[in-house]
Formats: C-alpha cells, structure tokens, sequence
C-alpha cells in the first residue's frame, strides 16, 4: 500500500511541476494576425516590406497589407495589396512558458513560427507572431 501511496504522490507532484511550466499566450490559432514588417537577411535585417503600423528607414521598401490566420494545421497568409493568397502548413515543435514554436511549410520553403507575448515599456502587452522562411522574418501582431 506504502508503495502505491508513494507513487500516486510522485506522479501528482510531476503533473503540478509539468502545469507550472505551461504557455499561457497566444497560439498561432489565437484569431487574425496582422503584417508589421518583412525582414531581410540579404538587407542586414532591415524592413523591405511594411504594413500599416510599421515603417522601414530603406528607401525601397514597400508598404504591404498581409494577413495570416492558422486553423486545423493549414496557414492562410492573405496579400490584401495585390489580392494574392498563400497557403501551407504547421505543426507545434515545442511549448516553453514563454513562446510556442511551429513547424511551417509555405509552398515549397520550409521554416519556423514563434508565437509569443511582447511587453512594452507601458506594460501593455501584445501577442506577437513571428515567421522565418528562407532570408525573411515576416513580423505580425495579434489583432
């Protein structure tokens, strides 16, 4: 009986340890995500693309309106700009307190999704989504 008693508390105190290390956050599911900038690797990480609340200090970037939505393992990116739409896949790699990551697969590139909270000096918060495919980092806030 000791020995059933000893292990029922074990495994209770693992599943207490396990729930204190669970993200709280938004997921890449969390609803519409909105475009603030596309990095570039190959412009030393400056905003070659801008959507409506970011900016970029290069002279030829462009201004682009680009949603992206996550449902059921399909990603949805919308170029509202020129009416073009993107579609591929994700799955979780891994869930830390403090982000999620995904697997993504965007027609043929293949990369990442970091899906996290930013807090600002004001302590307001906002969810923030981050893609890596190839040379670029695709920026985006929760709506």
């Amino acid at each position: 009986m000791k020995k059933w008693t000893a292990f029922f508390s074990a495994a209770v105190l693992l599943f207490a340890l396990a729930g204190c290390h669970s993200y709280n956050g938004p997921e890449i599911e969390s609803g519409n995500w909105k475009m603030t900038s596309v990095q570039s690797m190959a412009e030393q990480g400056q905003a070659v693309a801008y959507g409506p609340e970011g900016s970029s200090t290069l002279s030829d970037a462009v201004e682009l309106e680009l949603d992206c939505q996550a449902e059921d393992g399909v990603l949805t990116l919308t170029d509202r700009t020129n009416g073009t739409t993107y579609t591929g896949t994700y799955r979780t790699m891994d869930t830390s307190q403090e982000s999620m990551i995904y697997q993504i697969t965007l027609g043929e590139a293949e990369g990442t999704a970091v899906v996290s909270v930013t807090q600002y000096a004001d302590q307001t918060e906002r969810g923030t989504l981050i893609l890596s495919v190839e040379d670029y980092a695709l920026n985006f806030f929760a709506e």
